[in-house]
């Protein structure tokens, strides 16, 4: 049964982050045409995500840019009902699209933060004895800060209220906060290993198995530390060539100005000013793209390393599907048809409970 759930993770790459959620750009996991009831986009940015990240990001300190998981904007997965048995499509529709409506009010309304888009996603899950059982979810990009940039925190108290909220407006059941429970956020990685422990007979074999993934998980956690690393450096470097290009173009001004006050300038003087201050800004602008593809470069093996983390995400909801109908672990077949592939929708960087 689908718990009541919103996830959210910091949008890096606004570009990435729409491409996706807009399905511009379609992923190779999605339920074929004649199962799949499609999406809808029930808030259209037309360009805004990307114009506030880059705004907001211009505003922020380099201290704040240098943070690991910093970014002005960040995007909620949030999990909506399956239909029920013989339900009407049209109508199904209606519904996930007043629960997003409404979940979406109330989030700025709580939180201060606000909505920059918004799409239902009703195109991906797989097939349980010859039905599709729906992965039915939205995503949500908001605007986390406020006018000068500053990132406005949601405590673990707002977090874990606003989780309640999101059960009360979706209808779904709430499962446990981690608070409750102290349970971890599992990583995506481990759906594999979930699969694999049905076919195991020994503790041994369990326990094995359990300290390789272990072993796996820290060294590909290892890895995206060093491209987070990596990309907040470049993003800091960015960010310092700007205000570089800024000083530069203060220092011409001034330099100009104080040619003209000498009223002894001639035109070859203006002239020798202007060809050092476009000699500057050339070296500058190679900087800037030298740094801008770096960091493209290292987003783009970050965003890998994230789907790797996120492939067995489908899988692992078709296996505990498998056992809740009460068949053997061993008997389950992982890439059974429709491939549950990498599920970026999945990819839940933090887990709000």
């Amino acid at each position: 049964m689908t718990k009541s759930s919103v996830n959210f993770k910091a949008v890096k790459s606004a570009g990435h982050a729409v491409s996706h959620a807009s399905r511009e750009i379609a992923p190779t996991y999605l339920l074929s045409p004649d199962k799949s009831m499609g999406t809808i986009v029930l808030l259209d940015d037309k360009g805004e995500v990307s114009a506030t990240l880059d705004a907001k990001l211009a505003l922020a300190s380099r201290q704040a840019l240098r943070e690991k998981g910093y970014s002005p904007v960040w995007e909620g997965v949030l999990n909506l009902p399956r239909p029920e048995v013989g339900f009407d499509a049209d109508e199904y529709k209606k519904t996930c699209t007043t629960i997003v409506s409404n979940w979406c009010e109330k989030y700025e309304a709580s939180t201060g933060h606000k909505v920059l888009r918004a799409d239902i996603h009703l195109d991906e899950g797989h097939m349980v004895d010859g039905e599709v059982l729906l992965n039915a979810h939205a995503h949500i990009i908001s605007d986390r800060t406020n006018d000068k940039g500053r990132v406005m925190q949601l405590s673990p108290k707002m977090l874990r209220e606003l989780q309640t909220l999101t059960a009360q407006v979706t209808g779904l059941e709430r499962g446990k906060s981690s608070f409750e429970t102290g349970r971890k956020h599992i990583d995506h990685q481990a759906y594999k290993y979930l699969a694999e422990l049905g076919r195991l007979e020994t503790q041994q074999q369990v326990d094995g198995l359990q300290a390789t993934h272990q072993k796996e998980l820290v060294k590909l956690n290892g890895r995206k530390d060093q491209f987070n690393k990596l990309f907040l450096d470049a993003r800091s470097t960015l960010h310092t060539l700007q205000v570089d290009g800024d000083q530069l173009k203060a220092q011409y001004d001034l330099e100009r100005e104080a040619l003209k006050a000498s009223g002894i300038a001639t035109q070859k003087a203006y002239q020798d000013l202007k060809i050092a201050h476009q000699a500057a800004l050339a070296e500058l602008k190679k900087s800037k793209e030298k740094v801008a593809g770096m960091e493209k470069k290292i987003e783009a093996q970050d965003m890998e390393l994230d789907e790797i983390k996120a492939k067995y995400a489908t899988m692992a909801e078709a296996y505990q599907a498998h056992i809740a109908a009460g068949l053997k672990g061993g008997d389950f077949v992982p890439g059974a048809e429709p491939d549950p592939r990498i599920s970026t929708s999945n990819n839940q960087a933090v887990d709000a409970f």
